[in-house]
């Protein structure tokens, strides 16, 4: 197909965000983390499906700290930053 041929072309690094929400979970915020964790999935997906047939691409995936923007009040979790 043609996206196998343009896959087959590329080189480097593709760079995917997250947030940990996609991993930790978090009160009042279930949208968000729906939508995290459908990121987290497909980026695991998609690592999977490229790590061999394609080496010339590397993936990874950054997943930071909730960041006090006002989106994240009452946000809560067992771990400390």
């Amino acid at each position: 197909s043609l996206i196998c041929q343009l896959l087959d072309q590329l080189k480097g690094h593709v760079v995917t965000i997250a947030s940990i929400a996609s991993i930790i979970r978090g009160n009042k915020l279930s949208s968000y983390v729906a939508s995290k964790a459908a990121v987290y999935a497909f980026f695991n997906s998609a690592r999977t499906e490229l790590l061999h047939s394609h080496p010339n691409l590397s993936m990874s995936l950054v997943c930071p700290w909730a960041i006090d923007t006002g989106m994240f009040e009452g946000f809560k979790t067992r771990l400390q930053k």
